[in-house]
Formats: C-alpha cells, structure tokens, sequence
C-alpha cells in the first residue's frame, strides 16, 4: 500500500506504481525464482483519461526499467467500481502453465476518508498460498 497526494501529470501514480512493480519483480525472481513475469495494466473508470494514465506509466516503467514486460488492456471485460483509473494484474509462467498470481490498483479511500481529491492510494496483493500450490505442484 502506499499513498500521497496527487502532484500532477501523473507524478504520484507513475512512481507508486513502479514501486510495486519493482517489489513484485523482486519476491518472484528472488524468493519463488520466477523467471517469466509481466504486467497487464486494465483501464477502468474514475479517471478523466484512464487510458492515457495507463500509458503514462507503461511508458515511465519501461523507460526505467525495459525488461519489464508490460501491456494495456484499454477495455475491461467487466467494470466494476473498486479501483479507480487503473487496476494492474501480475502474471508468472511456472513451468509451462501461466498464472494470475495478484492484482493491485488506485483507490479512493483515502480521498473519502480526507475529503479530499488530491489523496492517491495505490494497493497491491498476491496469493501466497496460491504460490505455494503452484510451486508444490497442487495445481
């Protein structure tokens, strides 16, 4: 989880992301040792322009760090009101199967909690008793 306070172009968004990123890249290939690894951002509402939000950080990444594999999804199948602007979706390949391992995105709690727009919060999970099925061959 982290949050601050918009400053704009993205700013906030841009780096809290990539943070999460860099830590998910980080429990998977150092502590699971998951080598195939990538990023799927998903548009959603409670943005002005959430695609544009959902470029502005696959390019910030990539441009930080290229061998993030990374790609948007500009039309959720489904729209669902939790996360605003964009939810981010962490997929491994283990083995010759691929898994949907966690999910994060922007929310507006701390926007309602404060009573004010400028608040971001950025949220990330990940199934680690998923993981552990995965790797024990249970799945």
């Amino acid at each position: 989880m982290t949050s601050g306070l918009d400053e704009g172009n993205f700013g906030f968004e841009k780096e809290a992301l990539t943070e999460h990123i860099l830590a998910m890249k980080a429990i998977f290939r150092e502590y699971y040792k998951v080598e195939h690894l990538s990023f799927r951002l998903i548009c959603r509402g409670g943005y002005a322009d959430s695609i544009k939000l959902a470029s502005e950080i696959k390019r910030f990444v990539q441009q930080h760090y290229p061998e993030t594999a990374m790609e948007i999804v500009e039309k959720a199948e489904k729209e669902i009101g939790y996360y605003k602007g964009i939810q981010y979706k962490v997929d491994i390949k283990w083995g010759d199967k691929s898994f949907e391992i966690g999910d994060g995105g922007f929310v507006d709690w701390t926007q309602q909690l404060l009573q004010n727009k400028k608040e971001r919060l950025l949220i990330t999970g990940f199934g680690f008793e998923f993981m552990y099925r995965i790797m024990h061959g249970m799945l």
